[in-house]
């Protein structure tokens, strides 16, 4: 499962079950996996017509442009 995969399974499975509970709900994050790599996840609602039928997740992995982003700022850091 996705939860096993988590670094904070209790809190990655807490923010997807509010995202069922708010239907019209639209969220970009990051998730940190057990493996130290990040994903950013986009969810929005699935519409067929004005109805919700579902939820579209997707991922993607981040990793290396967090890892960028963390260098620079420990570089200006040592500034």
């Amino acid at each position: 499962t996705a939860a096993a995969r988590v670094a904070d399974p209790e809190a990655f499975l807490a923010g997807t079950m509010r995202l069922m509970t708010s239907p019209e709900a639209v969220v970009e994050d990051t998730v940190l996996l057990a493996d130290g790599r990040v994903v950013e996840r986009h969810s929005h609602p699935q519409r067929v017509g004005t109805s919700i039928v579902g939820r579209v997740f997707s991922f993607r992995d981040v990793t290396d442009r967090v890892r960028a982003a963390e260098a620079l700022a420990d570089g200006e850091e040592r500034l």
